[in-house]
């Protein structure tokens, strides 16, 4: 999956799927706060092992969702 977003010229994706990989960022701060270790490693999303030329957030007003809103903000990239 990784290679492909690497490939790729163009990836659209919606706010709900940022607000689903905010839990798979080893730097979430929900994770650190957990009264357990947790079990098995937290894979990153591979939406935070590229580095993007630009990203563009269309309706931004839409974001709604706190976590969608701090997803789109880890997201490495040149340009927004």
């Amino acid at each position: 999956a990784l290679d492909e977003l690497r490939g790729a010229d163009v990836v659209l994706t919606t706010y709900q799927v940022l607000r689903d990989e905010v839990h798979y960022d080893p730097g979430n701060n929900a994770i650190r706060a957990l009264r357990h270790a947790k079990k098995y490693e937290v894979l990153p999303s591979p939406l935070l092992q590229v580095e993007w030329w630009r990203v563009a957030l269309d309706e931004a007003q839409q974001v709604g969702h706190r976590s969608a809103a701090q997803m789109a903000g880890r997201l490495s990239a040149r340009a927004r």
